[in-house]
């Protein structure tokens, strides 16, 4: 009976440990270079005509993905992640 009393208070004492994970300390110089390497943006494009074209313009979501295509070609990594915070 003892030795059950103890076992079973061991497993409730170590089931009570505290997970402990270690932070990273930051970024490696590896991970800046490539956070400030510019976006390669395809510049294959595909010209509408005129019909699909006037329909697209008054179509908000496409607007919108052009423009952030347009906003990539400018940006890197870290500022796309930055943005999305």
């Amino acid at each position: 009976m003892k030795y059950s009393v103890c076992l079973l208070l061991c497993f409730v004492l170590l089931g009570c440990k505290k997970d402990i994970q270690e932070k990273p300390e930051g970024l490696s110089k590896e991970d800046s270079l490539v956070l400030t390497k510019p976006i390669s943006v395809s510049a294959n494009s595909v010209a509408l005509d005129e019909k699909p074209k006037k329909f697209a313009l008054t179509w908000v979501e496409f607007i919108t993905a052009q423009n952030e295509m347009e906003n990539l070609k400018n940006e890197s990594t870290g500022e796309v992640i930055a943005n999305a915070e």
